[in-house]
């Protein structure tokens, strides 16, 4: 599977990464994750973590599909976890969280995330206009600008009516 398709369905990602990666996300600990998490969760959205492979971690691909990063703080001169520490760090946080929580449940009205499917449909579409409009250019930077675009949807934290208002606007100025 692809990661798109892994996080078709969820509303928010967090990808994890120690590496300065010039992507430009809201960094959140292990525990401030966790806690915006079990919000998310609360209002019935699926939420997601990435975790990379262990000799290079997640590609740049990858990170730019989420809309936050998770850093664990660790030695600057030796910025690296294994993937099982990693993911025991989160799921300790995660369930620390659950268990302060269990004796007192709180409802809180929030946002309703677009999931990964529309906000793709939204990158897709606002793509293929682009590049009929030759944004694009010049063409050997295509690539970097598209990553640059992807990771900007990415890291918004774009609700279902954001993303119906923007399929607006791009419709409105393809009339134009």
């Amino acid at each position: 599977k692809s990661t798109e398709e892994a996080c078709a369905n969820l509303n928010y990602v967090f990808a994890t990464t120690a590496r300065n990666r010039d992507l430009a996300k809201e960094i959140f600990s292990p525990k401030s994750s966790m806690i915006k998490s079990r919000n998310i969760i609360n209002e019935g959205q699926g939420v997601g973590i990435m975790f990379g492979p262990e000799r290079a971690g997640l590609q740049n691909d990858d990170i730019s599909l989420a809309q936050a990063i998770v850093s664990v703080p660790i030695n600057p001169q030796f910025s690296s976890l294994n993937l099982a520490q990693c993911v025991v760090v989160l799921a300790y946080e995660w369930f620390n969280l659950n268990q302060k929580q269990e004796n007192s449940r709180v409802h809180q009205k929030g946002v309703q995330y677009a999931s990964l499917i529309e906000v793709e449909h939204l990158r897709s579409t606002l793509f293929k206009n682009l590049n009929f409009s030759n944004y694009f250019w010049p063409k050997d930077k295509k690539v970097s600008l598209m990553e640059n675009l992807t990771n900007l949807l990415g890291r918004l934290p774009l609700t279902s009516a954001d993303v119906r208002t923007l399929h607006g606007i791009i419709k409105s100025l393809i009339k134009r």
